[in-house]
């Protein structure tokens, strides 16, 4: 089969799930390309030309990349690239997947669907949680309602005719499928659920990846460090986890945080851990590879998530580390017991339970390992792919 994933930014060294997608397509045997920007998305730290991936076809380990010019990449994650309608008439596909709605290169994809004769997949990401910038207990500032204003109109509108143009939607959680159905008014029979999943065989523990790292950071047998792993930006309140530190009072503790700030972020967080005498306590490990990120994992004891919940939990879970996150989070189905369920942003209770579990070794270790099991039983790519593939023969069948 020929499959052409569109997308706004194609980021292979940071995984996701289009990436994954795409790779285990490549492994069952079909010709797979992904059309999309010269770049990787907008961080506030990262200058332009770090961004920056180069105009060009390009194979990454197996998918054909085409990597076409941008025009404009300002508001938001919005780009305009040049030339994905030729594109598609070159590749000519048997069906081609947008990964969201939220971008002129899947508006264009869903408009030449009848002319060029392919079938039209939809996937969508977004939905309302606390943070996400249309959730009313948010800030308000300029910013944030300019962002409502043109995701209310027009990124409404554009997700309107492409959804109308598909022959399957699918919501990547069933939060998402709510989004669609709320905001977009898309009739639920239409919309089919294939959760967010992860690369099993990449993912996994390692205890010689255990002991480098520890020995790196000079993290000793007796120490118990909890990890926060993701992209930080204000909203994730790494505030809340210093002050969960100091609240546990207990210098045999250690917080990893494991990836990189938005910009003026982290000297914000440090001037609280400076006040509360934390330096010893925290580490900052900065960006990491996603092919080690896993010796990082399994250093860890436990993953501590008390506000946002992240999809990087279930790489953490397939690494065999347990997660303590809300019981009232989007992603609750993945919390393996309720030894590991708090109410969001409850430090006092998140405290008392983290100490128990730094007690109770074989408690902690049977969850990480029920953690690992659901992750492979439920969550890898390589299964979340086959159903995938299950919608396109389905729908070329139908011809």
């Amino acid at each position: 089969m020929k499959i052409v994933h569109v997308i706004g930014f194609f980021q292979p060294e940071y995984g996701y799930e289009e990436y994954y997608t795409a790779l285990n397509q490549v492994k069952l045997g079909h010709e797979v390309h992904v059309i999309t920007s010269d770049r990787i998305v907008n961080i506030p730290t990262r200058p332009l030309k770090e961004r920056i991936k180069g105009v060009g076809t390009f194979n990454e380990d197996g998918i054909i990349v085409h990597r076409l010019p941008t025009l404009f990449d300002k508001v938001n994650d919005f780009v305009i690239t040049w030339g994905v309608s030729k594109k598609l008439k070159i590749i000519n596909p048997n069906v081609v997947h947008c990964h969201g709605p939220r971008q002129l290169g899947q508006f264009q994809a869903s408009r030449y669907k009848k002319k060029l004769g392919y079938k039209l997949i939809v996937d969508h990401h977004d939905f309302v949680h606390p943070g996400q910038f249309l959730h009313p207990d948010l800030e308000k500032n300029f910013k944030k309602w300019l962002s409502v204003l043109e995701y209310k109109t027009f990124r409404k509108w554009m997700g309107h005719y492409i959804f109308s143009k598909a022959d399957q939607i699918i919501a990547v959680v069933p939060e998402c499928k709510e989004h669609l159905i709320d905001f977009f008014n898309i009739e639920s029979e239409r919309i089919i659920v294939n959760n967010l999943a992860v690369e099993t065989s990449l993912y996994k523990f390692t205890e010689s990846g255990r002991l480098s790292i520890r020995n790196k950071y000079k993290i000793k047998d007796n120490e118990f460090v909890l990890l926060l792993a993701g992209w930080f930006a204000r909203r994730k309140r790494v505030e809340l986890y210093i002050e969960l530190l100091k609240k546990i009072d207990d210098d045999n503790f250690k917080l990893f945080i494991v990836g990189t700030f938005d910009k003026g972020y982290k000297e914000e967080v440090l001037k609280l851990i400076n006040m509360y005498d934390l330096n010893r306590q925290v580490v900052f490990t900065g960006k990491i590879d996603r092919l080690v990120l896993r010796n990082y994992f399994s250093a860890c004891d436990l993953a501590i998530y008390l506000y946002n919940a992240s999809v990087i939990w279930l790489e953490i879970m397939s690494c065999g580390v347990p997660i303590m996150g809300p019981i009232d989070s989007q992603l609750n189905h993945l919390l393996v017991g309720k030894e590991t369920s708090i109410k969001m942003g409850d430090i006092n209770q998140a405290s008392k339970k983290i100490k128990f579990l730094q007690n109770n070794e074989i408690l902690r270790k049977r969850l990480g390992d029920k953690s690992r099991k659901l992750v492979k039983e439920k969550f890898s790519y390589t299964s979340s792919t086959k159903r995938i593939m299950e919608v396109y023969f389905e729908l070329l069948n139908e011809k």
